[in-house]
């Protein structure tokens, strides 16, 4: 005898009841975030929840989004009171700072790392980077996010992350979300666990070399493409932090690793204007003129092989600066500007300081049609080249010849 079908209450025939799963996460939206409770609710770990914790994890980047980038600044404020609230009730640390436990983001985090959920993987990686780049700014946020800092470099944390940093070289979607939680990690509240980050070397500085050398790939083509930071761009950006932020002694270590500055100066002129820009700037105040490095340091780092890079900027163009609009070309400064402002030239005014390689090195202007010999040829005359520092405060190359000999 075949089984009748259920009827509704007008009688008409329905389907099999679904089960009712309580477990499962709501699904909203970013506009349906409206108070700490929600988000509780939302980002609460769940080990069955599939798609839906992707989509919430996506809803709370966007809220986060909403309040690094947003324009609204009473929106703005008002979701940093939610993030706050719910931040402060979650077990992250104790009054010391010393972490304690977990909270949900990492529970999450780590959940994706063991099942290999890759996509759920770099989705948590960069929201928890976003995190602390929405709570930087902010004192009422500095010992949640500093509690939130030493949970991150625990052990048992440190082995979730190096799932993404061992990621296979293609898998940008893996290593680029876990270079800026690097970067945010060291560089939160004036790098007060960049000592710590660096400590942990064998995991936050693996493979860094090899990144170094992942630019985009040349087949992807397209202004879209161009817009898009490659692996070589986040890599960069945490070596630059790193140079800003650690102590004279981890400096002094991080340039002792010949292959690390080597890779960051490989085919620099292909690289967009404003990580030239970025990098020029490292090289100057972060190690020439940081008094603290030794000079043998400094002459050991500033090789031929450096200074031949970087003269290769002279003839830097790319379409970035071709984009610019009229008014920007006359506010800055090019890459080849940049790279050699001739002495003759005024000042901008609105610029405290050129970064120039003159004023940098101090490095001569080759003419296009010498040779990286460095043979000057015979119709140039010698007012082409600058060798002297413009003031007593610079470094002439003949000052770095006796670093080398120091």
């Amino acid at each position: 005898m075949a089984k009748r079908l259920a009827t509704n209450g007008d009688g008409d025939h329905c389907s099999k009841r679904q089960k009712v799963d309580h477990n499962r996460p709501p699904k909203v939206t970013i506009g349906e975030i409206s108070s700490a409770e929600q988000l509780q609710d939302v980002l609460a770990f769940r080990q069955d929840a599939g798609a839906d914790t992707r989509r919430n994890i996506q809803a709370f980047k966007a809220f986060l989004d909403s309040i690094v980038y947003g324009e609204d600044a009473a929106l703005q404020s008002s979701r940093r009171g939610i993030l706050h609230e719910y931040l402060i009730h979650q077990p992250i640390g104790n009054d010391d700072g010393r972490p304690r436990g977990s909270f949900d983001l990492v529970q999450v985090w780590s959940f994706a790392a063991q099942s290999s959920t890759e996509h759920l993987f770099s989705a948590v990686t960069a929201v928890l980077a976003l995190l602390l780049k929405a709570i930087s700014h902010h004192v009422e946020f500095r010992d949640v996010g500093k509690a939130i800092c030493l949970l991150l470099l625990q052990r048992e944390q440190l082995n979730v992350l190096e799932k993404g940093l061992s990621a296979q070289k293609d898998k940008a979607h893996l290593i680029s979300p876990s270079l800026r939680l690097l970067t945010e990690i060291v560089s939160f509240d004036g790098g007060f666990a960049a000592g710590r980050l660096y400590r942990s070397k064998d995991v936050t500085f693996k493979r860094l070399d090899t990144f170094l050398g992942l630019r985009k790939d040349s087949r992807e083509g397209g202004s879209d493409s161009r817009r898009k930071t490659s692996i070589r761009d986040n890599a960069l950006r945490y070596l630059f932090v790193n140079f800003r932020l650690q102590d004279h002694a981890t400096k002094t270590e991080i340039l002792s690793h010949g292959n690390l500055l080597r890779s960051m100066l490989q085919n620099i002129k292909e690289d967009s204007s404003w990580i030239i820009q970025e990098l020029l700037k490292v090289l100057k105040e972060g190690i020439l003129l940081d008094k603290s490095i030794p000079r043998r340091v400094k002459g050991r780092v500033f090789t031929d092989n450096v200074l031949a890079s970087i003269a290769t900027l002279y003839y830097y163009s790319s379409d970035d600066d071709m984009a610019q609009s009229d008014q920007k070309k006359q506010e800055q400064l090019s890459i080849p500007e940049l790279a050699h402002t001739p002495r003759e030239r005024k000042p901008n005014p609105s610029m405290s300081q050129p970064l120039t390689i003159p004023n940098l090195l101090c490095y001569p202007r080759v003419p296009k049609d010498a040779s990286l010999s460095g043979t000057i040829p015979s119709h140039h005359s010698s007012s082409h080249f600058d060798l002297m520092p413009a003031s007593d405060s610079e470094i002439s190359s003949w000052q770095l010849s006796k670093l080398h000999q120091n």
